[in-house]
Parts: C-alpha cells; sequence; structure tokens
C-alpha cells in the first residue's frame, strides 16, 4: 500500500512557492483570459465543424491544438508525433422492422427509434433475435458488498434476454449507506448493465428508461443508438447479441401482462434479497450492421520531470465533439465551445504555465487531449491500455469537462465528492483563493462515470472533476441554479454551444490557477493520493 499523501518539511518549503511568490507563484502569472479566449474561439470555430472525428474540420482543430502544444512547450512522446492514433471502430445499425415482444396477453411492436433502441458490438453485418425468452433482472447488479445479486439463480442465462431498471437502488433514498443514496454509483450507469450481463452470458440486456434514473431523456437514448463506436482492441471481447433500451410505457405493459407493476417491482428490486424471475414472454428483433475501421487520433504533450521517473500527473479535457445537428436559427454547427473547447484551452494554458517553470517538478506532467469522448470515452480508454508512462505509477488524473463561460465562482464542485483524499487537498489549496469545495448537487446523473476520467478510475487512478458553477461570485447561488437549468436545456449539444464576444474567461481562469496549484502539489510529492475506503474503487490500487 502507497502511503498517504503528505508533505515532508522540505516539500513543504518547496511548495511555498504555490502561495509565496517564488517560482511557482511567477509560472502562474503566464496564465491571461486573453489566451484562454484565442485558444476556445480557434478551437470552436465553424471551420472546425463542430469537430466530429474523421472529418476535415477535425483534422483542422487537431493541427491547431498540436501546434499550441509546441508553442506552449510541451514535449511530444517519443517518435516526435503529438498524435496518438487510436483505432476506431464504427458500426452503423438499423431495425427494418419493429420489435415483437409476445406477451400472455398480446403482441407489442415498438419501433424503432421511438419505442426500443437495440445495438451490439459483435462485428456481424446481421444479428437476429427470434423468440428469445425475457427474464426480470432488477436493477441488473451484482454487488457482493451490498449482498445484491440480480442475477442469482435464473436458469439457462445463455438463451435468455435480461430486462433492467436504470439506476441503482439508491435512486431516491436518504439512506447514503445504501448504494451511496441518490448518488449514483457505476452500478446505476447503463454501460455497467451491459458490461454485467456480458459477464453473465445472457444473450442480451434491455434497459428500462427513465429521465431521472437514466439523467437525460428518451431523445438522448435516441440520438446515440444509431450509431456506435468502439475501440478496435475491444471488438474481440465477448459481448452479447443484443444491447437496447426500452422506453418506458412498453416495459410497464409488458410487466402489466405478466401481472407485475412497475412501480411495486422497482421498490421490491431494491432490497438486497431480491430475486431474479422469468417472464411468460418473448423477443425478437432483427439488426442490420455496417462498419467502418478508422483511426482518430489523442494528443499528447508533456512537462518532462526534473530527473527519469515512471511518475506521472494527466491532465485532460477531450477536443472531439458531435460535428452538426438539428439546426437552431439556420445554424446546425454544434461547436462545443464549453464541451470542450475551454477545457483543451485550461490544458494549454495550464501547461504554459509549467513551462515558465525554471525548476521543474519530480513527476511528469502529461497533458491528454482523448478524441471520441462523446462516442464514450474511447480515446482515454485507449491511452489507459496504451500509457505514456506506466498506469500503476500513474498518480492522479485532473479532468475538465462543460464549463460555461460567466465569470469567476466561490464554488469547486466535486462530481464524485468522497472517492479518495484528493477532495480534501482540493479542498486546502481553494481556501487562500476565497472558494470552497461542495459535492454535485445532481450526482443521482451519474456524471462521474460519464467523463474521461473515469477510463483511469476502472485502472484505480484517483480523479478529480471538478469546476466552479454553482455559485457565482458576482450574481450568487440561485442566478447559477437557473443558469445551468438553462445551459441542459438551450445549450449542452446544440449548435448554441458557441462563442460570444461578451464571454466571460475569469472563471476559467481561476481554474487554470487552481489547478496548476494542484498539479505542482502532486509532482513535487513523493506519495500517491488514495482512495477512501467507502468508494466502489477502494480495492483497485493497492
Amino acid at each position: 500500500m502507497k502511503r498517504v499523501l503528505s508533505l515532508s518539511i522540505a516539500a513543504c518549503a518547496f511548495l511555498g512557492a504555490c502561495t509565496g511568490g517564488t517560482d511557482a507563484e511567477l509560472a502562474k502569472k503566464a496564465a491571461s483570459a486573453e489566451h484562454l479566449r484565442t485558444y476556445t474561439e480557434a478551437i470552436a470555430h465553424d471551420s472546425c465543424e463542430g469537430r466530429r472525428p474523421f472529418t476535415a474540420g477535425a483534422d483542422r482543430a487537431v493541427g491547431y491544438i498540436a501546434r499550441q502544444m509546441q508553442a506552449v512547450g510541451l514535449q511530444p512522446p517519443a517518435g516526435g508525433s503529438y498524435l496518438q492514433q487510436v483505432p476506431i471502430v464504427s458500426s452503423v445499425t438499423e431495425c427494418p422492422s419493429p420489435m415483437v415482444i409476445q406477451t400472455p396477453k398480446q403482441r407489442l411492436s415498438p419501433e424503432w427509434l421511438e419505442g426500443f433502441t437495440a445495438f451490439s458490438a459483435r462485428i456481424e453485418p446481421e444479428i437476429r433475435l427470434d423468440k428469445v425468452p425475457l427474464f426480470f433482472a432488477g436493477y441488473g447488479i451484482v454487488a457482493p458488498e451490498y449482498g445484491k445479486n440480480d442475477y442469482a439463480g435464473i436458469s439457462h442465462p445463455s438463451e435468455k434476454v435480461a430486462v433492467v431498471i436504470v439506476n441503482d437502488p439508491g435512486l431516491g433514498s436518504t439512506d447514503s449507506t445504501y448504494f451511496k443514496g441518490d448518488a449514483m454509483t457505476y452500478y446505476g450507469r447503463w454501460k455497467y448493465k451491459f458490461e454485467e450481463g456480458d459477464r453473465q452470458g445472457v444473450k442480451g440486456v434491455l434497459i428500462i428508461h427513465d429521465d431521472r434514473g437514466a439523467g437525460y431523456p428518451w431523445s438522448v437514448v435516441r440520438a446515440s443508438a444509431c450509431q456506435k463506436m468502439y475501440v478496435d482492441d475491444a471488438c474481440s471481447d465477448y459481448h452479447a447479441p443484443l444491447n437496447g433500451w426500452l422506453r418506458q410505457d412498453i416495459a410497464r405493459q409488458l410487466l402489466a401482462d405478466n401481472g407485475y407493476s412497475f412501480d411495486e417491482l422497482m421498490e421490491q428490486a431494491k432490497r438486497p434479497d431480491f430475486r431474479p424471475f422469468d417472464l411468460t414472454a418473448t423477443v425478437s428483433v432483427q439488426m442490420n450492421n455496417t462498419f467502418t475501421r478508422q483511426s482518430s487520433p489523442n494528443l499528447i504533450g508533456v512537462i518532462p520531470a526534473s530527473e527519469p521517473t515512471d511518475e506521472s500527473i494527466v491532465y485532460m479535457g477531450h477536443w472531439d465533439h458531435l460535428g452538426y445537428g438539428k439546426p437552431i436559427d439556420n445554424d446546425s454547427i454544434v461547436n462545443g465551445a464549453t464541451d470542450n473547447a475551454v477545457a483543451v484551452a485550461w490544458m494549454l494554458e495550464t501547461a504554459r504555465c509549467f513551462g515558465q517553470l525554471k525548476q521543474k517538478p519530480r513527476r511528469n506532467l502529461v497533458f491528454l487531449a482523448p478524441t471520441c469522448e462523446e462516442s464514450g470515452m474511447l480515446g482515454s480508454e485507449y491511452y489507459v491500455n496504451h500509457p505514456l508512462f506506466p498506469i500503476e505509477k500513474t498518480v492522479a488524473v485532473i479532468n475538465l469537462d462543460v464549463f460555461p463561460l460567466w465569470g469567476e465562482n466561490n464554488d469547486v464542485t466535486i462530481t464524485g465528492f468522497g472517492h479518495s483524499d484528493l477532495d480534501q487537498t482540493l479542498a486546502e489549496l481553494a481556501r487562500p483563493y476565497g472558494r470552497y469545495v461542495m459535492p454535485d448537487p445532481d450526482a443521482y446523473n451519474g456524471m462521474f462515470y460519464r467523463s474521461d476520467h473515469f477510463s483511469f478510475v476502472r485502472k484505480g487512478v484517483p480523479a478529480l472533476f471538478a469546476k466552479g458553477w454553482n455559485d457565482n461570485r458576482r450574481h450568487g447561488k440561485e442566478w447559477s441554479k437557473e443558469q445551468i437549468a438553462r445551459y441542459w436545456a438551450e445549450v449542452y449539444h446544440k449548435p448554441t454551444d458557441q462563442t460570444h464576444p461578451d464571454d466571460d474567461y475569469s472563471g476559467l481562469l481561476q481554474e487554470v490557477h487552481l489547478f496548476f496549484d494542484l498539479g505542482y502539489r502532486l509532482a513535487q510529492d513523493t506519495a500517491y493520493p488514495q482512495w477512501n475506503p467507502s468508494s466502489e474503487f477502494a480495492n483497485l490500487r493497492k
């Protein structure tokens, strides 16, 4: 077990630079809001066409970021290129006919995209399921630490499709000791449901959609269903023939025709003693798939340690976005200014500060802009399996994703609060800036599992996914709450996510200063951050 993060007396004296006006304090002065504006406006420019991977616009964005990495003093990895090519399989699925669910009372025929979605990571041009038995598996969770096994005792799982509830048994609960209450655990994520189905060897998993449980409406499920991307390396793994979603009204009818109340089953399924059961129902569906193999780059730049070492700190913000979308006011380019051009700008400006240091830190600093985050965190998944420095020597990850440009904030909201002692370190460093740390008030939506740091978390690397946006310094908390709601409804993943002349970059500059301090401290120390015992990832790193 690596020792808990601590600082020796000598290290503390050296780290006084963060607040004492010496080397590190002077280095931070290299950062400016104008630099941040320049980077953001270039990366989110219409000429980049929304930065969808495999497009000319994406190539322009990648070329610009690589040039800026060089300009701020980042070194390319061995080989001389800032680009790490990620092999991707794109799978486009079409269901030419409705899904057929035969119940004891009727034949349900939900339409593709309207009532169900279906896809598979199998590289097969056509997948057919014909009258495959269904069973209800609660939340589709196997969690021994909570005494929960939603697959226990089901017979012949390889011949059946599981129907499961999205999120986890803690949803809506104030009891934080059981699946962390209303804060989603990884057991609640759709991706986990499919992974567990693969481990159980089932023929498929159908997730019952719920707006709050999923964290987004059916329109998001529908929009992501037609095309899926996978890291080519992973396509040889076992995958069930069918993964998909059912609209809730379809699932309610299926269960009602079997004599069950959906609402009552949701409550029963929360209990540790819940057991799955067969339904008197079958499912039939046809999927036609076409595949394309391509590659898209991660961008990587390095500030080498003062002495040779395999230890590293990773700063991260994905560069990709969605390309074109549904037009709004005759504009269809989904520029992705706040998602996630601002994070790449933050990363470049933080690197500029480190480049000003006269004495480089004792650990390597890696600045990683992954590709295909919007397609399932594929670039970061590839990096953790092909890291620049050993993943077991990756000390910590600092990730920024989705940052609105509305000025300075008092808060530092940690998404995934409570997982590691990085929370306490960040709180200490935020205090001199007049800022305080707070948990994400919307932790029910599982955002901790929806950005690139999570690829590292699954390998046991502690991560911080944090930013100020819940307590604006000028307008306060209620204003911030209103703006966040407006952002999700009117800006996120829409053509309205673009830059404006009156954008205020002072809040982003705050994050450059704060997370420079954090990276500097981590890079100077000899210890590793530790997982908290209550985290579901506590046993991944010893």
